[in-house]
């Protein structure tokens, strides 16, 4: 791995303005990452801005599941759900440790019907995702079903069992991030583009020739050069259009999607669950993930701030009511609740009322200026995506490049382990155990009770782009997900342990964690 630190940041932006650029990449979520990877893969000169942090948008913020899309399937969008099952498969390979199996239960509350019609939908999922014999779905008895999810009301008779995978969101990211880097792709975070140039001066027919950028840490502004450029901003895509003198109607509506956490041992599921909530098409997931029960989703049109989205009184009370009324027994209350957090997908404008009805596929935009902008897709389908993109690029580039390589290119891919370490950093976890080996307090957990250790960020510091608190304790490892209450009591004290080596002053860093409260 390559040095990917803070203290190589200056450089990298002086790299930036000195030199021009085949594409230029805005936005360094899942999508974004994933087009520099492909880019920098086929030999394409490519640079990516994030003008906060990678993976701080929606792609820190999604049910952490990588699945095929089984109701989009009930919604009839086929071509969805055989790209999603294709693209976890791969997932699997390129990131084992990272991407793991997962069973998923489908409680059955409509009797034979029911169980007919889910289950010739199963059959269709798991021919489309060349399920091996022992992962096909199974039919489940009451008892076994309520073996996997204890307490399920008695209005459901037995179940169906299927598998799908989950994932970290964020470590997915960065993972996809580094290996961008390594080959020889230029990625920063807090690097804002202010605005885009335009070669003929904002005239009709402008094209895009640049753009000026603000590295949001040191105030210092810098001019780059560019060929072509993408906005891979999600939400925010319609704003990173108004940048570069875009009259056009606006792209992308918001679906807002609130899950909260609660302590595993008050819901001990040994699988995922997906719940039909009455009178409506939507499902909620039941989901157990590292060490708690993630309980999602809401999915309603947002029109709020897009900034640091939380899930409200409202969203959490709806959650908890959905699940006590599907587990009457479990009786759980916003007390039990010990994390929550909210991510906005950017659906495409549509005249449908519903926001789970929106389809998820993605779509591709070029605007008079030649910004090309992608938008909608998911967590699961993100190399697909960028595929798609890259191969356009490359044509409008006009020059001979190689076909898609990220089928081939591991993402750190280790085996599956139950060491955390591994689980986390793949292949790239022996670095971090010699880091922990360098002194003793490294190999000690930032937060007690939790399992990250100072060495994981150490290793986030020098080889993960982590530059500020809450790029360590919200994104690259999830301490301040998963515990939020423990990462505040302790944030000072990892604050100033880290101090010397990411250069910083703890109080700020934590008045600013604080201030971006999951």
């Amino acid at each position: 791995m390559v040095d990917w630190s803070d203290q190589t940041r200056d450089q990298d932006f002086e790299r930036l303005a000195s030199q021009e650029w085949d594409l230029l990449v805005v936005g360094g979520g899942i999508t974004g990452c994933g087009i520099a990877l492909d880019a920098a893969s086929r030999g394409i000169k490519v640079a990516l801005l994030e003008q906060y942090d990678f993976s701080s948008g929606t792609s820190s913020r999604s049910s952490k599941l990588i699945h095929g899309g089984l109701r989009y399937l009930k919604q009839g969008q086929l071509w969805t759900t055989l790209e999603s099952s294709r693209e976890k498969g791969l997932l699997r390979k390129l990131a084992p440790h990272l991407v793991r199996d997962l069973p998923f239960l489908f409680p059955i509350s409509g009797g034979w019907k029911q169980r007919t019609i889910v289950g010739l939908g199963l059959w269709v999922y798991d021919l489309m995702a060349r399920r091996p014999r022992g992962l096909l779905h199974q039919h489940l008895s009451t008892q076994e079903t309520e073996k996997m999810i204890p307490g399920l009301s008695e209005k459901y008779d037995g179940s169906l069992l299927y598998f799908d995978a989950e994932t970290d969101d964020a470590r997915l990211t960065v993972h996809v991030a580094k290996r961008a880097v390594m080959e020889g792709a230029l990625l920063l975070n807090y690097a804002k583009v202010e605005k885009f140039l335009l070669n003929g001066d904002s005239a009709p027919g402008s094209a895009i020739s640049g753009a000026m950028v603000r590295d949001t840490i040191s105030g210092k502004e810098y001019t780059l050069r560019a060929k072509l450029a993408i906005n891979a901003t999600g939400v925010w895509c319609d704003e990173t259009r108004d940048r570069a003198h875009v009259s056009e109607d606006k792209l992308v509506q918001a679906s807002k999607g609130a899950h909260i956490l609660i302590p595993y041992e008050r819901l001990p599921i040994s699988g995922a669950a997906a719940l039909g909530k009455p009178g409506s098409n939507r499902l909620l997931f039941l989901i157990p993930w590292e060490g708690r029960t993630l309980i999602g989703t809401t999915d309603d049109f947002y029109d709020g701030p897009l900034n640091n989205p939380q899930a409200d009184e409202i969203e959490t009370a709806s959650l908890l009511e959905q699940v006590n009324s599907a587990l009457p027994q479990i009786k759980l209350t916003k007390a039990d609740v010990v994390g929550s957090f909210a991510g906005l997908r950017p659906l495409a404008k549509s005249e449908h009322q519903d926001s789970s009805k929106v389809s998820r596929e993605e779509r591709i935009h070029e605007d008079e200026t030649g910004l090309i902008t992608i938008l909608g897709g998911k967590l699961t389908t993100y190399r697909q995506m960028a595929e798609n993109v890259v191969n356009l690029v490359a044509k409008k580039l006009g020059r001979s490049f190689p076909r898609c390589r990220t089928k081939s290119i591991s993402l750190f891919a280790s085996p599956v382990s139950k060491d955390p370490i591994q689980s986390s950093f793949g292949s790239e976890a022996m670095r971090v155990q010699r880091i922990a080996d360098e002194c003793p307090r490294w190999r000690q957990p930032m937060v007690p009770g939790q399992s990250p250790i100072y060495a994981a960020a150490i290793y986030a510091l020098r080889y993960e782009r982590a530059v500020k608190l809450s790029d360590l304790l919200l994104r690259r490892t999830r301490l301040g997900v998963l515990d939020w209450k423990g990462t505040q009591v302790s944030a000072l004290q990892i604050a100033n342990t880290l101090a010397e080596e990411a250069r910083w002053n703890p109080e700020r860093e934590v008045a600013g964690l604080l201030e971006e409260q999951p």
